[in-house]
């Protein structure tokens, strides 16, 4: 089993909590491609590869 865990993700889902829609933080998060791109990614790796937790942070957000 994989999972792919990723932070903030700037789409409608993280509005809220201070935060609202277009909210110029977003322009350095990651976005859904992004994490599409992880989950193709892990679904490309050879069956001897084990990946099991893809921990995924934008570089401009804070941990």
């Amino acid at each position: 089993m994989t999972a792919v865990c990723p932070a903030g993700v700037g789409t409608e889902f993280a509005v809220g909590t201070g935060r609202v829609e277009n909210d110029p933080r977003f322009a350095e998060w990651m976005t859904a491609d992004d994490v599409a791109h992880a989950v193709v990614s892990t679904l490309q790796q050879p069956r001897s590869v084990r990946t099991t937790v893809w921990a995924l942070w934008s570089m401009g957000q804070q941990s």
